[in-house]
């Protein structure tokens, strides 16, 4: 005579809400991350024989959010500004096209450093730039984006240059 054991649901796990809240993470992942905005473009950097190594302030634990705060601006090998995944042909040979690729950078700089979280009393930002150039690019064009990033209006002093530590040979 062999036992009926009753079948009930209390032995059952719903795994419905938690499948529910995976896929609301998932989705919520996907859409705060932006992989379209590559930072550091692929660039042969200057050799530094001497110099301090610039941490990224969004690493430091102590530092406040807005003194976290970098912008990365790449000068490609062809003379072209790379900001926030948006190229600036500043190699042109036009220097209409130079002024006005140099103006729409400087629109974007103003536009993300207005915030007064970001500003000192006295107006300048605190906001930090990283100035990566490429090696082979030209130094007037570093020095068109150190102008843009000291115009009145913008007031960026913080600027930073990428560079690399040469290889050791043997």
């Amino acid at each position: 005579m062999a036992l009926k054991i009753p079948q009930t649901d209390e032995g059952k796990l719903n795994m419905t809400p938690m499948i529910d809240i995976v896929f609301n993470l998932v989705t919520f992942f996907m859409l705060t991350l932006d992989m379209s905005k590559k930072e550091l473009a692929a660039l042969d950097l200057p050799r530094a024989y001497q110099g301090v190594e610039d941490k990224d302030p969004s690493t430091d634990p102590n530092a406040k959010r807005e003194d976290a705060t970098r912008f990365t601006i790449n000068l490609l090998a062809n003379g072209n500004i790379m900001f926030k995944g948006i190229e600036y042909p500043l190699a042109s040979p036009n220097p209409l096209d130079q002024h006005n690729s140099l103006e729409r950078l400087k629109e974007a700089l103003r536009e993300r450093a207005r915030g007064e979280k970001l500003r000192e009393p006295d107006g300048s930002s605190k906001v930090m730039v990283l100035v990566r150039g490429d090696r082979t690019a030209k130094w007037k064009y570093i020095q068109w984006i150190m102008q843009v990033c000291a115009d009145p209006s913008i007031k960026i002093y913080r600027i930073h240059f990428g560079v690399e530590h040469p290889k050791e040979e043997h």
